[in-house]
C-alpha cells in the first residue's frame, strides 16, 4: 500500500473538505475527523490527603455519554468504603434518596454477593472496604448519560477492581441513581466513608460520537 503524503507547506486553516484524498495531499477536515472521535478528557485531579474529590468541569450538553476513571486510590485509614454523591439541581445531594445496587465477587469465588437499598445517602462505588496497604488499591470506571435532561433521574453505573495484600482481588459492579429529582446533573463527588483520600488519580471524559 502506498503511503499518503502531506505536501510541503502544511494545510490552510480554512481548507475545504473535498471528501476524498487528492493525489498525495489530505485536507484539514479529514485530519480533524480522524482525531475528533472517541473519548476526550475534560478534567482530572490527583488526590493528596483530600477530604473529597469533585469532578465538574465539562459536564453539560456537549456530550451525551461521560466516563470517570479512577486508579491507585487509597484511604488514609484502613478499610474504608469508597462512595460518591451527585450534584443535582446545583447542590451535592446528601439525603437518603439514592437507590443503589452493587454486585461483588471475590477472586476466589464464582458467586456474587450484593448490597442494595433505596434509602442510601450515597452511591456505593467500591464493592467492599478499601485497604491502605502498600500493594492494596482501588480502580474504577463509571458512566453516566445525558446529564442535562430534566425528565429522567440521574445515576451512574460501572465496574471496580480492588487488590488486597496477599494477592487477593475483588470485582464490583456498582450502580445507583438519585430518585428525588430529575434536574440536571453537574458534578460527581468522591469520598471515603471514614478518613481522607490518601492518593489516587481521577479523570472525567466525554464521548464524541
Amino acid at each position: 500500500m502506498a503511503l499518503t503524503q502531506i505536501t510541503a507547506g502544511g494545510l490552510a486553516d480554512d481548507s475545504v473538505d473535498s471528501d476524498a484524498y487528492v493525489n498525495t495531499s489530505i485536507d484539514a477536515a479529514h485530519l480533524a475527523s480522524g482525531v475528533a472521535h472517541g473519548w476526550k478528557r475534560l478534567t482530572s485531579a490527583n488526590a493528596d490527603d483530600d477530604t473529597e474529590i469533585d469532578l465538574e468541569t465539562g459536564i453539560g450538553a456537549t456530550y451525551d455519554i461521560y466516563m470517570i476513571q479512577g486508579f491507585k486510590i487509597k484511604p488514609v485509614g484502613n478499610n474504608a468504603t469508597f462512595k460518591c454523591r451527585l450534584k443535582i439541581d446545583g447542590s451535592y445531594k446528601t439525603d437518603s434518596s439514592y437507590s443503589i445496587n452493587v454486585a461483588i465477587r471475590d477472586g476466589t469465588s464464582t458467586s456474587y454477593v450484593a448490597v442494595a437499598s433505596t434509602t442510601y445517602d450515597y452511591i456505593h462505588v467500591s464493592g467492599s472496604a478499601t485497604g491502605s496497604g502498600s500493594v492494596e488499591t482501588l480502580e474504577f470506571w463509571l458512566y453516566f448519560y445525558n446529564p442535562t435532561a430534566t425528565n429522567t433521574r440521574k445515576g451512574i453505573h460501572g465496574r471496580t477492581l480492588q487488590q488486597y495484600s496477599g494477592g487477593g482481588l475483588r470485582a464490583g459492579y456498582p450502580s445507583g441513581f438519585y430518585n428525588d429529582s430529575a434536574a440536571a446533573l453537574t458534578g460527581v463527588r468522591f469520598l471515603f466513608s471514614g478518613g481522607n483520600i490518601d492518593s489516587g488519580h481521577f479523570a472525567l471524559y466525554g464521548l464524541v460520537s
